[in-house]
């Protein structure tokens, strides 16, 4: 049996190609603070490494993308 990602896991690996602009909705999570500044630390990473801001908003999509599909 094959093991899904997870969000964190599904984060390590860098962006694959830009994703396609469509329409976005409001989703609100709840989650532990730990998380929320850990994806913060990412963000801030990645931030530094591409020379351009990357958002917390940003990093979720990208992980419920790798975990959905």
């Amino acid at each position: 049996m094959t093991k899904r990602p997870t969000l964190l896991g599904a984060l390590a690996a860098p962006p694959e190609a830009a994703p396609v602009r469509e329409e976005l909705v409001a989703l609100y999570a709840r989650v532990p603070y730990s998380l929320a500044e850990r994806l913060k630390d990412i963000a801030r990473e990645r931030s530094k490494a591409a020379r351009r801001r990357v958002t917390v908003n940003e990093l979720v999509i990208e992980a419920l993308r790798k975990v959905a599909f």
